[in-house]
């Protein structure tokens, strides 16, 4: 019996000494967006809804989708994110530094990226369209264009020319909201200073 104990613990020094390090990459993060999710009743059990959010990852020739439960990381759309990968599980980087684990939901080549995906920025494109840098106080509120969820802020924005509406929120905090209009190859700087609910 003790020969045996002995064989299976240098088994499993031998096993975990052979772990793969992590390989690092840096991509730039393309889409971020959360979802109500329903956790599903077991027996007279119901276990209510949740947030998921999911985290769409752009390397020159990857894209990579990943997704977490437990509230959104400090990472800002369209910047560089440090990020590995392990069997299904994203190590994501966020601002301060700090690992996260998510769930690799899909992984695609660039090429082959799928519709619906934010595709890589053209730059014949990028000309025409108007760039807002928009920060919030306190920083980390979510950014809506004409009512879509665009990311967090600080967010540097591209706008097709034309009337657009921006809207801050966090929670606790009162909305805050502007009317624009986009002109092609104009760059913009916005605060939204954001006021406690009363």
């Amino acid at each position: 019996m003790r020969i045996l104990l002995c064989v299976l613990l240098l088994s499993l020094a031998a096993s975990g000494s052979e772990k793969k390090p992590l390989v690092w990459q840096t991509g730039t993060l393309i889409n971020q967006n959360v979802s109500l999710e329903d956790a599903g009743c077991a027996g007279n059990v119901c276990g209510g809804t949740y947030h998921r959010t999911h985290y769409t990852i752009q390397t020159d020739n990857k894209l990579y989708i990943a997704n977490r439960t437990g509230g959104r990381l400090d990472l800002t759309v369209n910047q560089p994110v440090k990020f590995a990968i392990s069997g299904n599980t994203v190590y994501l980087t966020d601002a301060k530094g700090k690992v996260h684990d998510c769930h690799l939901e899909q992984e695609r080549d660039v090429a082959q990226n799928a519709a619906g995906a934010a595709p890589p920025l053209d730059d014949s494109a990028a000309e025409t369209d108007a760039v807002v840098a928009l920060v919030s106080t306190p920083a980390g509120a979510d950014v809506n264009i004409d009512g879509n969820f665009v990311g967090n802020a600080p967010a540097k924005l591209r706008l097709k020319p034309g009337k657009h509406t921006i809207a801050v929120s966090m929670a606790g905090y009162k909305v805050w909201s502007r009317d624009l209009t986009a002109l092609g190859g104009s760059e913009v700087s916005l605060t939204a200073n954001l006021e406690k609910k009363e």
